[in-house]
């Protein structure tokens, strides 16, 4: 043996083996056979269990995630549904505007007419019917005369007639 220098109560050992014993396997009770048997059968149990619990948990996480993505495409969708609507609305607003100064434009030509004595009748020879241009069958428009002495129309009826429906 030799003499450790740090601590001299404590000692090294050479290659000092100590004996090996043999495992000596003793039957055992058939009640603890049983006891043995039966917590192996419930931990087989119980990892089975846990697999089947692992696998529906990674389940339910892919579900999430599937309803989760779809919830935020149809977030989005509405989104850009929104987002037309609004498109839309200020375009109705512009039209209703354009409307609105056409009205206003017609209706001081008319109070003008009116004002001035200028007949609001079409010329002799030259009247023009209420209905649309026709259109003849090479698809020029040709305006088409009433010889039935017909009026204009009044500015409503005008109006009516040109506005988008």
């Amino acid at each position: 043996m030799e003499i450790n220098l740090t601590n001299p109560l404590k000692r090294k050992r050479d290659d000092m083996t100590l004996p090996k014993t043999a495992a000596v396997k003793l039957p055992r009770p058939d009640r603890v056979q049983q006891a043995v048997d039966t917590a192996f059968a419930e931990m087989e149990q119980l990892r089975h269990d846990r697999d089947f619990a692992i696998e529906e948990l990674d389940q339910a996480k892919r579900l999430c995630k599937e309803a989760k993505d779809f919830i935020e495409k149809l977030q989005n969708e509405i989104t850009d549904l929104k987002s037309k609507g609004t498109i839309h609305q200020l375009e109705r607003d512009d039209a209703v505007a354009r409307h609105a100064r056409l009205q206003g434009f017609l209706c001081a030509l008319f109070a003008q007419m009116r004002a001035f004595d200028i007949p609001v009748a079409p010329i002799k020879g030259e009247a023009i019917s209420l209905d649309a241009e026709q259109t003849s069958g090479g698809g020029e428009a040709t305006p088409t005369t009433d010889t039935s002495g017909g009026t204009l129309p009044t500015p409503k009826e005008f109006l009516d007639r040109i506005s988008v429906k």
